[in-house]
């Protein structure tokens, strides 16, 4: 009596589960790949460049640790001049601050007045301009400013995670005409930044990834 004859199983993947499995691996790289990239993206963002003496500073916003690192630039000598601009939020007189109700006339008297009397800089060496809406809009007000005053190198004061797009963008408005840009920020431990573990607390896993998004954009849009 024969037995009959039984097909052996063929193992071999088929064309889809061979384009399914390389999808699994490409996955699983790039999962691995962002695990190990996350915790350096506050390094990436951030840059410090070694500074020589400059007859300004510009200090992008308001934030009270720029304006201190700021002062303290001016008074070891680095710098001569401090110069703002206003920001987007506090772009007109009749306008309050977001997160205060308070006019904005009164917000700059209170930073000339923080500067001048409490730090002890001269009223004339710190100056307010204005308007601006983007770090853009800053790059172009200072490239105005150094044409009036004729100055061919500055140092911008920033936080730690928006300097490599503040560097960009500076260097690409101002380098062309001839003026040298030197970027720099505050500590993370003055700025109040959890830089380990930036995922795991709020405000800083939206200024990553909103810088992030943002220095992409500008890369693309500002090349």
């Amino acid at each position: 009596m024969e037995l009959p004859v039984t097909q052996q199983e063929n193992n071999t993947p088929t064309r889809g589960n061979r384009g399914f499995i390389r999808i699994v691996y490409i996955g699983v790289f790039l999962i691995v790949l962002f695990g190990a990239a996350v915790d350096h993206i506050p390094s990436l963002l951030t840059v410090d460049d070694p500074l020589t003496p400059a007859p300004t500073a510009i200090i992008l916003s308001l934030e009270k640790a720029r304006i201190d690192y700021g002062i303290s630039l001016y008074k070891n000598g680095t710098v001569s001049n401090l110069v703002m601009f206003a920001g987007d939020a506090y772009d007109r007189p009749t306008l309050k601050l977001l997160t205060e109700d308070i006019p904005i006339l009164s917000v700059y008297n209170d930073m000339i007045d923080y500067a001048t009397r409490h730090a002890g800089i001269p009223r004339t060496a710190f100056q307010i301009h204005g308007f601006v809406s983007s770090t853009y809009d800053e790059a172009r007000m200072t490239e105005r400013y150094c044409n009036e005053h004729t100055i061919t190198k500055l140092i911008v004061v920033t936080s730690s995670y928006h300097t490599r797009r503040a560097q960009y963008i500076f260097r690409k408005v101002l380098e062309p005409h001839g003026i040298t840009v030197m970027v720099t920020h505050p500590t993370p431990e003055t700025e109040e930044l959890n830089i380990d573990r930036w995922y795991a607390h709020e405000k800083e896993l939206i200024l990553y990834l909103t810088e992030c998004i943002k220095y992409i954009y500008y890369r693309i849009h500002y090349h």
